[in-house]
């Protein structure tokens, strides 16, 4: 089945996705980020794989790794 997204749904999970990108350190769960958004938990996830083609905490996951690796490859060269 395809996922069929509004304007106003892609801009939602866009947020979403800078949201997690600005903010790795914080409470990334699901359900604080359907509430902070006004999205039920289910839609949240569905949309944001659907668009992203991977899920929210993978993509959590994804991210952090990035920053460790960044920030232990600076550190190296100190």
């Amino acid at each position: 089945m395809k996922l069929f997204l509004f304007t106003k749904d892609i801009e939602r999970i866009e947020s979403v996705k800078n949201y997690i990108e600005a903010n790795l350190e914080k409470d990334l769960r699901i359900d604080v980020l359907a509430l902070a958004y006004k999205v039920g938990k289910s839609t949240l996830r569905r949309h944001f794989s659907g668009f992203y083609k991977r899920s929210i905490h993978d993509y959590i996951i994804e991210c952090r790794m990035e920053k460790a690796k960044s920030f232990y490859s600076n550190m190296s060269c100190l």
